[in-house]
Parts: structure tokens; sequence; C-alpha cells
């Protein structure tokens, strides 16, 4: 990517910490221990949040040119998320008034987690 005239070249997460974006905008001052990152909001800027530094990544330790965001580590760490799928359940009722249900999760990697428990129904054979 090339920028023109008054503006740099960005690499920045965005204010969700989870995608990357190259932008072209005017530098920005960036404060001690901040991290920048581009907000979508609107047209888009730059802004900048806390550095998260338990990640035992180097943290800005003055201020510095939001373009040489790339320099500080722990302003690359992305949110993880982690999605269910959702859950199926099976419903077995037996002579003897018992029910069994067996749900089934999956996590996010695909590997199901099961449960079962089984409950008096009320239900007479």
């Amino acid at each position: 990517m090339t920028c023109s005239n008054s503006t740099e070249y960005h690499c920045l997460l965005d204010e969700t910490f989870t995608k990357e974006f190259e932008v072209c905008k005017k530098w920005k001052w960036i404060s001690k221990g901040y991290c920048a990152y581009f907000n979508t909001y609107g047209e888009g800027n730059i802004d900048q949040n806390q550095c998260n530094d338990s990640t035992h990544l180097v943290c800005p330790e003055s201020a510095y040119f939001s373009k040489e965001n790339t320099n500080y580590p722990a302003c690359y760490v992305k949110n993880t998320t982690s999605t269910v799928s959702p859950k199926t359940s099976t419903f077995e009722v037996t002579l003897e008034g018992t029910t069994e249900v067996t749900s089934e999760f999956r996590n996010s990697i695909g590997s199901p987690i099961s449960d079962t428990a089984k409950s008096k129904s009320g239900i007479t054979g």
C-alpha cells in the first residue's frame, strides 16, 4: 500500500481488537502506555486505548507517532472469541416413567461436550 501526501501507512487493529487494518491516515501522537487502533466508526480514524501489559509483551514507554505502533507487540494482541453451537437435546421416555435427557454442545473447535440427566417425568406407563 502506498500512501500519498500528508498521510502515513498504518497497520492497526480495530476497536474490538479482532481485525487488522492497513490504512493511510495522518499520524497522531499516542500517549505513553497506550496503543493506537483504527476506529472504524464513520470514515475511520486513529484512536488510542490502554496497552495490555499483562501479556508480558512490550508496551510503549513514551509517547510515539501512531505509525510506529508496530514497534510494540502488546498492541497487536487480538481478542479471542469462543463460540458454542446451539444445543441439541434428545428426550427418551421409558415405560418406568423415567425421562432421559441428553444434551450436546460443541465448543469452538467442534468437539462435542455432552451431559446426561435423568429425571422423574410423572408419566406412568
